[in-house]
């Protein structure tokens, strides 16, 4: 590709930097990691911030840098200050948005919630099963972003001991790392029978 080209595909694929950051966290310490990510978020604001505001409403709603509080989905949540108001709504950074998850989601993602994070969701919805539920039993979905996470930490099981369950019998087991310490995932056909 000439020159020209390969710059324009770098800036189309730098809006999704999620598997870079997921790169360095293996490889880098917690502060190193926190550090470099605060020196990029800095350089990306600025850049940003140079780009001109939308000027109609249809023109915030995929715009890539920009978006308005109406735009803000139900599992996002913005931690900054409105940069611009445009028309009485506020105008946020999409950088700045951050996806939440329940923390069966993130186990999925092979994240665990903070023990002192558990008691201070972020935000709250109205559960799936609340709503096909006629007596209202069910509580509300409690969301949690990534800096309220730690990487799974797989429990250690010694010979004799039991494997650890969750309360349906069933092994977290979503990504081949998490198994638990000391174990072996046996990938054989019908090895449960035999």
């Amino acid at each position: 590709y000439p020159l020209r080209r390969q710059r324009q595909m770098c800036i189309r694929d730098s809006n999704d930097t999620s598997w870079w950051e997921e790169t360095l966290e293996c490889f880098l310490g917690e502060e190193d990691y926190t550090r470099f990510r605060n020196i990029d978020n800095a350089e990306r604001d600025v850049v940003e911030k140079q780009i001109p505001i939308p000027e109609t409403l249809p023109a915030f709603h995929k715009h890539p840098m920009y978006c308005l509080t109406k735009n803000i989905g139900n599992y996002q949540v913005y931690l900054t200050k409105e940069i611009a108001k445009f028309r009485d709504q506020e105008v946020y950074l999409r950088s700045h948005l951050h996806n939440l998850h329940s923390p069966e989601k993130w186990l999925e993602k092979g994240r665990a919630i903070l023990p002192e994070e558990e008691k201070q969701p972020i935000k709250e919805v109205k559960s799936i099963k609340s709503s096909l539920d006629p007596f209202g039993v069910h509580d509300q979905t409690k969301l949690y972003g990534k800096w309220q996470t730690q990487r799974f930490q797989p429990l250690t099981v010694h010979p004799g001991d039991k494997i650890p369950t969750n309360k349906y019998g069933n092994v977290y087991l979503f990504h081949s790392w998490m198994i638990p310490r000391n174990t072996v995932h046996l990938r054989v056909r019908n090895s449960v029978s035999t």
